[in-house]
């Protein structure tokens, strides 16, 4: 079983984001990120301090990425985590397609996913 100071669930902005204060602060840390969600698709993020005209979130995880790997105690995986457990006291183990991997601090930035549902189309009687 892998170990680190801290997991995030989330390889979004705020995944990101949160990864880079605990690399900044010499925590080893691991960011799960499966590459889906809403910053992987073409849209615009606004409000963001220092981007006053907006920002492409595929771009913004780009330089999040870019700004996390120069922490050496930082690294990104690409699994989906299934499951995780723990408490603050006793720390939290996460665990994915037959990997494990504990932690004293577990984040969760998963965001959100936007599903339309699906309409079946019927044709009126005749």
């Amino acid at each position: 079983m892998q170990a680190a100071d801290a997991v995030v669930v989330g390889g979004g902005p705020a995944g990101l984001s949160a990864a880079l204060y605990l690399a900044r602060y010499n925590r080893e840390v691991l960011v799960f990120d499966t590459g889906h969600g809403r910053s992987t698709h073409h849209q615009t993020n606004h409000n963001y301090l220092g981007f006053p005209g907006g920002i492409p979130t595929v771009d913004l995880r780009k330089l999040g990425r870019e700004q996390l790997g120069r922490y050496p105690g930082a690294r990104i995986a690409r699994h989906l985590i299934t499951h995780a457990e723990g408490d603050a006291e006793r720390g939290f183990t996460v665990r994915s397609q037959g990997h494990s991997w504990r932690a004293r601090t577990l984040v969760l930035a998963t965001g959100v996913l936007k599903h339309l549902p699906h309409f079946a189309v019927r044709s009126p009687a005749a």
